[in-house]
């Protein structure tokens, strides 16, 4: 199924649930909301994100600005001007398996281990992070209960796919590689916090926790927007971004995002 067609039908199915629905709570309940409080009930092709970053690696801090793309679910881009240069992070399914590579000031290209392309291309807009899981047809949903995030009451959901085109064997390896975790504010139904796992290149069977934070929606155009994403990796923050301007079914093209 095409992406762009698995957002009509996800939202249509979404939108015959109640945005302050408090009956019998399922993950699926709950996630169908929270996209219903972002998207407005309308479909998604596209977004372009753009503002300022802060990053740090290791004790060095780096700042500059970025811009942050992704067409349907399964195709990105961020490009970072950074004082050190320039570097982007391309996610791609063009060819049939996800892939995903760095690019640097040089123009050199660094792909990323197979195992790591499972997680969210768009992790940065959440509607189509939200997107990426129900897309597949064999998405397993746990509806984990309320909890207390950062002291925000939140519901707590996991969602992970399955390929119903691949054998049980190879679904019971991808599958971790494609589990995420969702936070959702129990009063906004808007997600708060995601989090999944990312691995070393030469061992898929370490874990190394990846927690994504937003903050600050506004609407644009009728689309819920936070205007602060925050990365963490192992618990350490990597990216502080603010946004500043956003752009909605613009109409950009994956092969917009792999030209440049």
């Amino acid at each position: 199924m095409r992406p762009k067609l698995a957002v009509i039908i996800w939202l249509s199915l979404c939108s015959s649930f109640l945005p302050a629905q408090t009956g019998s709570l399922t993950a699926f309940s709950i996630i169908a909301q929270s996209l219903v409080q972002l998207t407005g009930g309308q479909s998604v092709h596209d977004v372009s994100l753009s503002g300022t970053v802060g990053r740090t690696i290791s004790s060095e801090s780096d700042s500059g600005t970025i811009l942050l793309r992704g067409v349907g679910v399964t195709e990105s881009r961020i490009d970072f001007g950074l004082s050190s240069g320039l570097v982007s992070e391309i996610r791609t399914s063009g060819s049939g398996d996800p892939q995903g590579f760095w690019t640097s000031t040089d123009r050199s290209n660094q792909p990323f281990a197979s195992h790591n392309c499972y997680s969210d291309a768009v992790w940065f807009f959440p509607a189509l992070t939200i997107i990426s899981q129900l897309s597949i047809p064999g998405v397993t949903t746990n509806y984990v209960g309320q909890e207390s995030l950062d002291g925000i009451a939140v519901y707590h959901l996991v969602l992970q796919k399955s390929f119903p085109d691949l054998e049980d064997t190879e679904n019971n390896l991808i599958g971790p590689w494609t589990t995420e975790h969702f936070y959702i504010d129990s009063k906004t139904l808007l997600p708060v916090a995601i989090t999944f796992f990312e691995h070393p290149d030469n061992n898929a069977n370490t874990d190394i926790p990846i927690r994504i934070e937003f903050s600050g929606y506004q609407t644009i155009t009728g689309f819920k927007v936070p205007q602060q994403i925050i990365k963490y990796v192992n618990g350490v923050k990597l990216y502080d971004i603010q946004i500043s301007s956003s752009q909605i079914n613009s109409g950009l093209s994956a092969s917009t995002l792999l030209a440049q």
